[in-house]
């Protein structure tokens, strides 16, 4: 039995609980506090930025809480983060992907994400492109979305291949939604934030996230047991990286390949 993982669970069971009670009325509530959406694409870091947030006793923030909609109604799931919260919590979110939901009409819940009143976004960034899209890969190849997943038996050592037409198409989607959400929020306040500030220059991008939600700024206390999945070189993950290097010879993505 892993007793991190079972001692993270109960905790974020009793946030759950709280938050719920507060919803209700049950216990002391206010509406005064900080509302955010983290926004970003799959593979750049957006577990471990809502770890790192979820640490902050006057944060609650959670996942990917409309990767589908499954029929309920968007108004109620966006009040368990925006209607009523306990208290203590000072900032509330989660994140969503730029296609979410995949099971309903995107655009339905960024209308009513741009109705809501006084939001800051929070936008991640994975300035790699290439990164991502071995990330992706692996995590498919693999089933480990997380560094708390083992990958399945015999998949762990294979090497990637990635095809550079799919790869190139992957980069200009990626971009687009990129700028449809900067497009979307140009009255909007948001904060920028990059995977490598994240792994790189954690403290300072910590800092920088907890005065931007208006929260006590906590310096060395918020941890995450999440960890870096990849450990190797592309070159030495991808087997035709040498092809896709000279695929994206001389265009705007070369720099990738440095």
């Amino acid at each position: 039995m892993n007793i991190g993982r079972v001692t993270r669970k109960i905790k974020r069971e009793k946030e759950n609980l709280t938050c719920y009670l507060a919803r209700k009325k049950w216990i002391a509530h206010h509406d005064s506090f900080t509302r955010f959406l983290v926004v970003t694409r799959s593979r750049s870091g957006s577990n471990l930025l809502m770890s790192l947030l979820d640490a902050h006793p006057n944060i609650y923030a959670r996942g990917e809480e409309v990767n589908r909609l499954l029929n309920r109604n968007i108004k109620t799931v966006f009040d368990k983060y925006y209607f009523l919260q306990p208290k203590g919590i000072q900032a509330a979110g989660f994140k969503i992907f730029y296609y979410h939901p995949l099971d309903d009409n995107p655009e339905r819940v960024w209308s009513y994400i741009m109705s809501i009143q006084n939001m800051k976004f929070i936008h991640l960034k994975r300035e790699n492109l290439l990164h991502v899209i071995a990330s992706r890969e692996k995590a498919v190849m693999t089933g480990s979305w997380s560094s708390e997943k083992k990958a399945r038996n015999g998949t762990s050592g294979k090497l990637l291949y990635i095809d550079p037409q799919d790869c190139e198409a992957q980069f200009l989607q990626t971009q687009e939604w990129e700028k449809t959400f900067k497009d979307r929020i140009v009255d909007k306040d948001c904060l920028e934030v990059t995977y490598n500030e994240l792994i790189h220059q954690q403290a300072d991008s910590l800092q920088r996230l907890q005065q931007y939600l208006e929260v006590p700024v906590f310096t060395q206390h918020l941890t995450s047991n999440l960890k870096k999945q990849r450990k190797k070189d592309l070159s030495k993950t991808i087997e035709n990286y040498t092809e896709l290097k000279t695929h994206f010879h001389g265009t705007q993505w070369e720099h990738f390949f440095n």
